[in-house]
């Protein structure tokens, strides 16, 4: 149903449009658990090098950032990270990667329609603990920079 990965593909873009709080939970709760999968994974792999003495291991830490709301915590590495792009880095849970992408496009239309950035990364970015939801918000902000950058250019 998800393969190959799409922005149409599952309820997500629809969701979003019809009952955004019910469609950023729906997307949260995907992607927060996709992460949580990644770190206990990753985890596991590097307490296994630790116990066969291998010289490096991976340390995991998240991205720590003060946003206007609060500081928040953010995991996973370049594979997390790039899950919004869909297959063309890494190969994700698709259902995951659909809701990415669909909550690229429906926040790539809400920036269209003039709402407030600064609110709408807010909204967004409040309920993840995902690099993924925090590259969708850097991708926007790369590909509308007077629109994303002029609420902080006026302070």
């Amino acid at each position: 149903m998800f393969d190959p990965s799409a922005y149409i593909h599952g309820p997500f873009l629809y969701l979003l449009s019809k009952d955004e709080n019910e469609g950023l939970r729906l997307i949260h709760t995907l992607t927060n658990a996709a992460t949580d999968r990644w770190y206990e994974d990753a985890r596991r792999v590097s307490l296994d090098e630790q116990n066969s003495l291998h010289e490096h291991f991976l340390t995991l830490l998240p991205i720590k950032l003060n946003l206007p709301f609060g500081e928040r915590e953010f995991w996973g590495d370049v594979q997390v990270y790039c899950l919004y792009r869909g297959g063309m880095t890494y190969n994700g849970p698709h259902a995951v990667m659909c809701a990415l992408m669909a909550l690229e496009v429906w926040m790539e239309k809400q920036i269209e329609n003039d709402r407030d950035v600064e609110e709408l990364f807010e909204t967004v970015l409040k309920g993840s603990n995902s690099v993924a939801v925090l590259g969708i918000c850097i991708s926007l902000t790369l590909a509308y920079p007077q629109k994303c950058l002029r609420g902080r250019l006026k302070r």
